[in-house]
């Protein structure tokens, strides 16, 4: 009996460890859970910081530095540090010349040869005339275009690029002295701009019949009528049918469908922000555009998209212009 006894004491103790140690279990697991490691398997950074994070994707401007802004939306809504010497104001396809802002071409040795670049659509007065090669290229394209749809070859280059000096000579020999550019004043000074007759003059004049083509349809290739009919108030030179300058594709689209002048188009960029920027729809895409002030000193710090194809132009008189592809 007393063995028993013994047996079934021994039992009983092995029963109550084995409860204790379910206990013990049991309440390491509850404090697991309940009293876990504050910031235990979370991110190590906000989640807000990880889904804007810079993309691996490159813009246009390559020597942009890694600084953002991530305090934006629409289009500009991460943008990144770019820094720009001053001198770069008068650069780039939306300089504005006049008599007001004059201009003299950096390196007139490096412009092209209409001539030896040309296609077959079109002729040049002389051998001489010069041009961005950039700008002939575009114009090209769009003579070409022209050819295809009119059967006509009589549009002629008269000139392209004009040193300053030729630009006083015509400026000597004007009549109405007052709404012709000076030197150091003509838009002919950015070897973007082409003056058009046509040759020979029994086939017709630039502006009228089949040559409204050109009028109608240059902001395809970027080109717009730098003094039309209707805007010399704003101008102050006299309307010309046959002066095209090169813009790029999206700002002379966006200045075909709203009927402005250069002048007008940068006044109206000047007032568009980052946050508020001037958008447009296109043949070409969505673009959004937005003006930057040259600082004091000699070079300014603007801010460009981080991650949207963008061009950056001077505007010869304040500051930088910033377009981008939006889509």
């Amino acid at each position: 009996m007393k063995s028993e006894r013994i047996k079934k004491a021994g039992y009983t103790y092995l029963n109550v460890a084995a409860i204790v140690a379910c206990l013990t279990v049991i309440a390491l697991i509850l404090a697991a859970v309940f009293f876990r490691t504050p910031g235990e398997d979370a991110p190590s950074e906000p989640l807000d910081q990880l889904s804007a994070a810079p993309s691996d994707e490159t813009s246009v401007g390559s020597d942009a530095s890694d600084t953002e802004s991530e305090s934006l939306s629409g289009p500009f809504a991460v943008l990144t540090e770019q820094t720009v010497p001053n001198a770069q104001v008068a650069s780039g396809d939306l300089i504005l010349v006049s008599n007001e802002y004059h201009y003299t071409h950096p390196d007139p040795a490096s412009l092209a040869s209409i001539f030896e670049n040309k296609s077959g659509s079109y002729k040049c007065g002389d051998t001489s005339g010069l041009a961005e090669a950039r700008a002939i290229e575009a114009f090209n394209e769009m003579l070409d275009d022209f050819y295809a749809a009119t059967g006509s070859g009589s549009v002629t280059v008269l000139h392209g690029y004009l040193t300053p000096e030729e630009a006083g000579d015509r400026y000597d020999r004007a009549d109405d002295k007052t709404h012709t550019a000076q030197a150091g004043g003509s838009d002919f000074h950015t070897g973007l701009s082409f003056s058009l007759t046509v040759y020979p003059s029994s086939d017709g004049s630039i502006g009228d019949g089949s040559y409204a083509w050109l009028s109608d349809n240059a902001y395809r290739y970027g080109f717009i009528l730098r003094y039309p009919e209707d805007k010399l108030d704003v101008t102050g030179i006299s309307p010309s049918d046959g002066h095209y300058r090169y813009v790029g594709r999206a700002a002379a689209a966006y200045m075909y469908e709203n009927n402005l002048c250069l002048e007008e188009f940068l006044d109206l960029v000047e007032r568009a922000t980052p946050e508020e920027p001037l958008l447009w729809d296109c043949e070409v895409g969505s673009f959004a555009a937005y003006f930057q002030r040259a600082s004091d000193g000699t070079e300014t710090m603007i801010w460009v998209p981080a991650v949207l194809e963008y061009s950056v132009s001077g505007n010869n008189r304040d500051g930088f212009v910033v377009i981008a592809s939006n889509g």
